[in-house]
């Protein structure tokens, strides 16, 4: 008989590492989403008051 490899199954697999590049990118992205609106609420010359700001 002759050996056959086994396809890998999910246990032989090593697991991927937490977070990774997608997650920093994903990160950076929403860190400078929100320092952008901020930046921009600072400066607007709209005036809302609390119930009309949640519509």
């Amino acid at each position: 008989m002759t050996d056959v490899p086994l396809p890998a199954t999910a246990r032989d697999r090593p697991f991927p590492p937490a977070g990774g590049p997608d997650l920093a990118v994903f990160l950076v992205l929403l860190a400078g989403l929100t320092i952008v609106r901020l930046i921009g609420l600072r400066f607007s010359a709209v005036d809302l008051y609390f119930d009309e700001s949640q519509y």
